[in-house]
């Protein structure tokens, strides 16, 4: 039996016994029981989304004011800095080579992947 199990028969009992004072003092113990519980799951979820920002920050390179994963990005450099999110830039339809950041409304950032990638240039 766990400590919630053991807390509800104790409830049950007094309040049974009509020790009413007693009862709204369990129950205000199980309810305080449950705000801990729901703090330790949102603590052991932010620690867990720190782990994964931490390996991804490791894998990061910065160039072109962008964050790049391996071949994978641009990112924003200013969204990561920040806040620690890993946000993909999206590509002008107008001038081709600059990205902007629908999250933090960064604009103009000039990214030329080409320069990295002999695949996607035609001057290779």
């Amino acid at each position: 039996m766990g400590i919630y199990d053991g807390m509800k028969d104790a409830a049950k009992v007094l309040k049974e016994a009509n020790k009413i004072e007693e009862y709204k003092e369990i129950l205000e113990a199980q309810e305080k029981m449950m705000e801990m519980q729901r703090t330790i799951r949102q603590l052991e979820d932010e620690v867990t989304e720190l782990k994964k920002a931490k390996v991804t920050a490791d894998q990061l390179e910065y160039r072109d004011k962008s964050y790049w994963l391996e071949e994978d990005g641009p990112f924003c450099s200013r969204c990561f800095d920040a806040e620690g999110k890993l946000i993909r830039l999206r590509q002008q339809n107008i001038q081709k080579s600059d990205y902007d950041c629908d999250h933090c409304d960064t604009k103009g950032i000039r990214i030329f992947p080409e320069l990295y990638d002999p695949k996607k240039s035609s001057m290779f």
